[in-house]
């Protein structure tokens, strides 16, 4: 079924264009350098992972990563560090955190677009996401679901503050219809691959970055998804067909990042009805939103 869902590229270019430090013709001579270099980087990478040099990307490695990255400062992250994008309108040197604000503004529209009742988050991190989705969004039941212990902390600290922390409000790209509403989020600790949740337990369920850190589970993780939702699978992922060559697709195999095909999603009963992948992506994997809905 057809979802009535429009995200206009003039309302992305909103929500990054403050985190802007430089822009580029894409045939900019100091452009062009700065590319040449990420490629040269990668293929290196790339030649060490076909000698088997390169460690894979397990759960023991997953977590002492994001342990440290959850570890960090909320205003450290908001901020980020100067980062290489391009899309279809140009070639940007941004804060990495504009990246979080482009996928909050998906969020946003996607739920407005189905009106849930109950949403999922699998990968909630800091709750960032969270906490913005459940103070815009009053009548929805939103729970958390983190593998890592400094991130469900570091989410509790966020959702149950006594107020709103000042610099998060002003990074939101919605409005603040219920400042309690963070309050409410449901958080677990748990693995994707085995959710702790019954059967169609949420209208929604949606990962953002979340998938990329689990290709050695993919296959149980997309059944999990699929098994928990009522309705729409929502999914902001580095998906094959968008870092299928050069520099991305170097970058993708050294990483051992989440790699499937979005055309191989009814595989797991999940059907795209939208899909959207012209946004301001990494030079080094670009991502896509994909709603898919129950096959």
């Amino acid at each position: 079924m057809a979802l009535a869902l429009t995200i206009s590229a003039d309302d992305i270019e909103r929500a990054f264009a403050p985190y802007v430090v430089q822009r580029y013709a894409p045939d900019d001579p100091e452009w062009r350098a700065i590319v040449a270099r990420l490629e040269r980087k990668e293929a290196r990478r790339f030649e060490r992972l076909q000698r088997n040099e390169l460690v894979a990307r397990d759960r023991t490695r997953v977590e002492e990563q994001y342990a440290s990255i959850w570890s960090r400062s909320v205003d450290d992250q908001l901020v980020g560090r100067p980062t290489a994008f391009e899309w279809s309108r140009g070639a940007y040197m941004a804060q990495s955190s504009a990246r979080k604000r482009v996928h909050q503004l998906l969020l946003v529209n996607v739920l407005e677009a189905i009106r849930p009742r109950t949403v999922l988050e699998v990968g909630c991190g800091n709750g960032l996401n969270l906490l913005q989705l459940s103070a815009h969004f009053p009548d929805v039941s939103f729970a958390g679901l983190e593998l890592t212990a400094q991130g469900v902390h570091a989410a509790r600290e966020l959702l149950y503050a006594d107020r709103l922390h000042p610099g998060v409000a002003s990074f939101f790209v919605a409005s603040v219809r219920d400042p309690q509403g963070p309050r409410r989020v449901r958080l677990h600790r748990g693995d994707a691959a085995q959710l702790p949740y019954r059967n169609g337990a949420f209208d929604v369920v949606c990962t953002v970055l979340a998938l990329e850190q689990m290709e050695a589970i993919r296959d149980t993780v997309l059944a999990e998804l699929r098994r928990t939702a009522a309705r729409y699978v929502v999914m902001i992922e580095p998906f094959y067909e968008l870092n299928a060559e050069g520099l991305r697709r170097h970058f993708i195999a050294s990483s051992h990042y989440f790699d499937a095909r979005i055309d191989s999603l009814t595989r797991y009963g999940l059907e795209p009805i939208f899909v959207l992948s012209d946004m301001p992506n990494k030079v080094l994997f670009h991502v896509g939103l994909i709603v898919a809905e129950l096959a």
